[in-house]
């Protein structure tokens, strides 16, 4: 249904040449034209292709300069204990009528419950699913997963802290978890704390004794394989509220 793709510039089409020469040889074999208006290139005409790749290497030249510019920037910032996490997002916190983070009384209330419970060594798992059973939901109203209480219990965020740039975006702007790769800032006392420091710390130190306790007594897989390929009814079994396909879990 689509003749023609008008557009600014390549630049906005692309900022990777690689992409961008790919995309328009699949779309030429479909007889779909692109248009850039900076460069008055059209990618029907045959004789364009080596001008367009030569614009779109200067394109990603430009992203890329841009970008490391941007990421200069941050780093500023970050030295200068500036931070870039929008604390207001996370549970637990919210803005108050001068445009201040402060702490959601509501959610402050299960997040100390859940540091309360794992203090006791009870396992994420068990949190959970007594939260969803005294009625507890998250902040988009859904119920409570093993995976977002564990995130909860350790994220620095609760006694007050951040820690910047724990991902970033490689060369071809993937985002990664980071590893080494780029230099992490920590801000101490940044916004409001809802667990004490010390409460915080010895969560840390019992959720740290259960992983090892598991990684020491892991069961072999008598299955030989991982989670997406190796039981029988794997893709055949599917939820009849939802219609979502179930995957299996171990607790």
């Amino acid at each position: 249904k689509i003749d023609l793709i008008i557009t600014k510039s390549i630049s906005r089409f692309a900022r990777n040449t690689v992409t961008a020469i790919k995309a328009i040889r699949e779309l030429d074999e479909l007889g779909v034209g692109i248009f850039f208006e900076l460069q008055n290139m059209n990618t029907l005409e045959k004789s364009g292709e080596l001008m367009i790749t030569i614009a779109a290497a200067f394109a990603q030249a430009e992203s890329d300069n841009y970008s490391v510019m941007a990421m200069q920037r941050c780093k500023r910032k970050f030295e200068q204990g500036i931070p870039a996490v929008k604390i207001e997002k996370c549970y637990g916190y919210t803005l108050d009528d001068k445009g201040e983070v402060c702490i959601d009384k509501g959610q402050a209330k299960v997040i100390r419950l859940m540091y309360k419970l794992a203090h006791k060594k009870v396992w994420p798992s068990r949190i959970a699913i007594y939260l969803n059973k005294q009625g507890y939901t998250t902040g988009t109203g859904k119920s409570w997963s093993t995976s977002e209480v564990f995130r909860i219990l350790k994220k620095e965020y609760y006694k007050g802290d951040v820690l910047m740039q724990r991902t970033y975006l490689d060369a071809d702007r993937n985002r990664k978890k980071n590893k080494g790769e780029r230099d992490m800032f920590y801000i101490k006392n940044n916004h409001p704390a809802i667990v004490t420091r010390q409460e915080w710390d010895e969560v840390q130190e019992i959720l740290q004794e259960r992983s090892d306790y598991l990684k020491e007594h892991k069961q072999e897989k008598k299955m030989g394989g991982n989670s997406h390929n190796t039981y029988p009814l794997t893709g055949l079994l599917y939820c009849p509220h939802c219609g979502k396909m179930l995957h299996h879990k171990v607790n």
